[in-house]
């Protein structure tokens, strides 16, 4: 059946592209959405499994299973993503309504999503903002924990940056760096200033530097308090992921990666450093994707 218009239970149903950070605001505006609803939540991974890699774009791997998430599972043939393509281009929103069915592909804050009369909504790769989830934050943490599986993982991290004063600094430019790239490549005045800011503020401070660049580090960021930390073992970005969000205080690139890492990692006394710039193809508002208490710079 196209439409699951005769369930008993509401559902909604996250469909999840892009890498760790994408699936994270993905998953979190659904957790959301389901509360609001009180509906069951589920996550349509066809797009991961199947249509990334005949589409001629980055494949990336279904990475929400590393966090102890809901782990039901969705698929019906919308979940082609031809079939999906061809629906939203018929702008069939009357019927869907009558349907009790709503398809979201743009962003809409989920405090406007308040009809009652919806029973399916299927989420076409909509991320979250953190006015989404300022509100909730203590529901959302509780809801995206570490998957036990990498407790260990998570220990090894830990034991990395054992300083009081850990500062993170996320590097990321291999991908960005790539032809027809849309990702702003951040230079070394912007992390000049947050380091600069960071030993204003913070006494004695220990710079943990994790990037996909380690050549363009090692040139630039081989100096007194800093140390580069490079970890070849199974699952090394998420290795990464655990150990920037273990830091008390972060320097983060234009990466929803380090976003989440720091959100995760957010503590009263740390600090959270983000770039103002993030695409080269139109101008965000990053600023709005920011808690208030992050510091943001050029």
């Amino acid at each position: 059946m196209l439409f699951e218009i005769n369930m008993k239970n509401k559902k909604v149903v996250v469909r999840l592209t892009g890498g760790l950070g994408n699936q994270l605001h993905q998953y979190a505006y659904g957790v959301l959405l389901a509360k609001k609803n009180q509906a069951e939540l589920y996550i349509d991974k066809e797009f991961l499994t199947n249509y990334s890699k005949k589409l001629n774009i980055t494949f990336r791997d279904l990475e929400i299973n590393k966090f102890d998430v809901n782990p039901k599972y969705y698929k019906s043939i919308i979940s082609n993503q031809f079939v999906l393509r061809i629906l939203k281009r018929l702008r069939l929103n009357n019927v869907f309504k009558l349907l009790k069915f709503n398809i979201i592909s743009s962003y809409i804050p989920v405090a406007d999503l308040d009809n009652n009369n919806i029973n399916f909504y299927y989420l076409d790769g909509i991320m979250g903002l953190n006015s989404d989830y300022e509100d909730n934050i203590p529901y959302l943490l509780e809801n995206i924990k570490i998957n036990k599986d990498f407790f260990d993982l998570n220990e090894k991290a830990k034991s990395n940056v054992v300083e009081k004063n850990s500062v993170a600094i996320h590097i990321r430019r291999t991908d960005y760096l790539k032809a027809g790239s849309i990702h702003h490549v951040l230079g070394l005045d912007y992390y000049n200033k947050a380091i600069n800011y960071i030993e204003s503020i913070v006494e004695k401070p220990k710079f943990y530097v994790f990037s996909d660049d380690n050549t363009f580090v090692k040139e630039n960021f081989l100096k007194k308090n800093f140390e580069i930390i490079i970890y070849s073992g199974e699952n090394a970005a998420f290795f990464d992921f655990l150990s920037i969000k273990n830091c008390q205080h972060h320097i983060i690139a234009n990466s929803t990666f380090s976003w989440w890492a720091a959100f995760m990692g957010k503590n009263d006394d740390g600090i959270t450093i983000a770039p103002s710039i993030s695409l080269t193809v139109e101008d965000l508002d990053l600023e709005s994707t920011y808690p208030e208490d992050w510091i943001v710079f050029e």
